[in-house]
């Protein structure tokens, strides 16, 4: 418990706890900023989309809710407007329904598609197999999703 807490104040009134929450912002802003600058570098796309995820949990409560769905999500807008401004890249939030079982080379939608949290192997094209995170960043505009390269 904060020492603030204790006496009756709430956390952010102690200058300690609001300069924590500085220090954490900074280093979220600066991972963050190196994490999409290194995507961007490396492969040059012209367009980003970003699922829609809901990291709510009901079993906590809804201010904890509220820290998680929100950390660090301004931070990422912000930067991904900045690469609109400077190279033009366009970035959407999609809704994230059905894109983990969706084959990106054929389009068909099963939950048998995921055998397991990290595999993916299509039903309909049995060749295709891949790993589960990279086939879903691959759906084409079926849902929405794009990824497309200069």
């Amino acid at each position: 418990m904060w020492a603030a807490a204790a006496h009756g104040r709430r956390p952010r009134a102690s200058a300690r706890y609001r300069k924590a929450v500085a220090s954490l912002r900074g280093r979220i802003r600066a991972e963050v900023g190196r994490v999409l600058t290194v995507l961007v570098v490396a492969k040059r796309p012209a367009a980003i989309a970003l699922e829609r995820l809901n990291f709510q949990n009901p079993a906590l409560s809804r201010r904890l809710n509220r820290i998680i769905q929100n950390c660090g999500r301004s931070i990422i807008r912000a930067k991904l407007s900045d690469f609109h401004d400077r190279f033009g890249i366009i970035s959407e939030e999609v809704n994230p329904a059905y894109t983990s079982q969706t084959c990106s080379c054929c389009g068909y939608v099963d939950k048998r598609n995921r055998p397991s949290q990290s595999a993916f192997r299509c039903k309909v094209h049995t060749s295709v197999r891949k790993r589960a995170k990279w086939s879903g960043c691959q759906v084409r505009p079926i849902h929405q999703i794009w990824c497309r390269f200069r």
